[in-house]
C-alpha cells in the first residue's frame, strides 16, 4: 500500500544519492523500514549523437565519389536524402557520374539506439564539362628571339587563381597569363614544346602542347 514507483533520469556516471523522508511512524520508532529495488533501463553512458563526416568540395566532377562516414558506437539507422528524394541503398557511396550537372543537396540523418539524432545538409555543384582551351598561337612556328603565346580559355566554373599554366622548355612555369612573350634567345636551335594546362573549380583538367 505504500509502494511508490519513481523514474529518475540519470545523465552522468558516478555516485548518486536518494533521500527518502517519512512523516508517519507508529510511535515505537522514529524511522520506518524501507526497501529499495532498482531497475536500470540502460547501462550505457552514451550521451553523444552520431557524428557525420563528409569531406565534400563545393564543385565535383564525374570522377568524384561522395562517401559519408557515420561515427557511432550504437548505431540504429541512417537515411540519405538527395534533392528531396530518399536514397534506398545500403552503401552510402554516391557516384557523381550518375548525377546531372548543376546544384544538388544531400541531407544525412543518423540516429543511435538511444534516440540521439544528428542531421546535416551538404550543398554541392556537379560540373562534368571540360574547360575549352584554344591555342591562338600557331604550332610549329619558327621564331628567332621571342615566341608570343596567346591562349583562349572558356569555362563557366574557372578557378579564381591558378587555373592556367605554361610549362616552358627551361622549366619555368607561368601562371594565369593568357598572353605571354617567351624569350627564346637562350635556347639552342631545334624543336621545342610548351605544355599548357587549364583546370576549373571541379578539377576538370585539359592539357595541350604548343610546338615551335
Amino acid at each position: 500500500n505504500t509502494s511508490t514507483l519513481l523514474f529518475a533520469p540519470i545523465n552522468q556516471t558516478g555516485t548518486h544519492s536518494l533521500l527518502v523522508h517519512s512523516t508517519l511512524f507508529d510511535g515505537s520508532d522514529i524511522t520506518e523500514p524501507i526497501t529499495l529495488v532498482a531497475k536500470f533501463s540502460t547501462l550505457t553512458a552514451d550521451q553523444t549523437p552520431p557524428k557525420i563526416i563528409l569531406e565534400l568540395n563545393d564543385f565535383v566532377n564525374s570522377n568524384d565519389k561522395i562517401i559519408p562516414k557515420i561515427i557511432e558506437d550504437n548505431p540504429s539507422s541512417t537515411t540519405y536524402t538527395l534533392d528531396g528524394n530518399l536514397i534506398q541503398k545500403n552503401n552510402p557511396e554516391i557516384d557523381v557520374s550518375t548525377l546531372n550537372e548543376g546544384k544538388h543537396s544531400l541531407t544525412i540523418s543518423a540516429i543511435d539506439k538511444f534516440g540521439l539524432k544528428n542531421s546535416q545538409t551538404f550543398d554541392f555543384i556537379v560540373d562534368k564539362t571540360l574547360p575549352t582551351l584554344e591555342l591562338l598561337s600557331q604550332n610549329y612556328s619558327k621564331v628567332s628571339k621571342r615566341l608570343d603565346i596567346q591562349i583562349s580559355v572558356t569555362d563557366e566554373n574557372l578557378k579564381n587563381s591558378d587555373y592556367l599554366s605554361f610549362l616552358l622548355p627551361n622549366g619555368e612555369r607561368i601562371i594565369d597569363q593568357k598572353s605571354y612573350s617567351f624569350d627564346t634567345s637562350d635556347l639552342e636551335e631545334g624543336e621545342y614544346s610548351i605544355s599548357i594546362s587549364v583546370q576549373d573549380k571541379a578539377q576538370n583538367n585539359l592539357s595541350s602542347n604548343l610546338y615551335f
